[in-house]
C-alpha cells in the first residue's frame, strides 16, 4: 500500500504483474484537480510500463468477489517481470 512509481504514490501495487490498483471514494476524488492529478499520473506510470485500474470505495465494499474475479483475472494475464 501506499508505494511509489515514477516517483508518484499510488494505493495498491503489485510490482511482478506490473499492475497499480486504486481505491477511489468519491469523498477524496470528486473535484476537478482530484480528477486530472489522477489521469496525470496513470500517464506518468503508463510511461514506465505500469498498468492501473480503479474501483470505487462503493465497489470495493459491495462487490468484494467481483472486484477479486477482475484482480485474478489481470494477475494471469499479466506478463510476469
Amino acid at each position: 500500500m501506499n508505494q511509489h512509481v515514477a516517483g508518484k504514490e499510488v494505493d495498491f501495487l503489485f510490482a511482478d504483474q506490473r499492475l497499480i490498483v486504486e481505491a477511489d471514494s468519491w469523498r477524496y476524488h470528486k473535484t476537478r484537480r482530484s480528477f486530472e492529478s489522477d489521469r496525470a499520473r496513470d500517464v506518468v506510470t503508463a510511461q514506465a510500463g505500469y498498468r492501473t485500474v480503479r474501483f470505487t470505495d462503493r465497489r470495493l465494499a459491495n462487490e468484494p468477489a467481483a472486484v477479486a474475479r477482475a484482480l485474478r483475472a489481470l494477475f494471469i494475464a499479466a506478463p510476469q517481470s
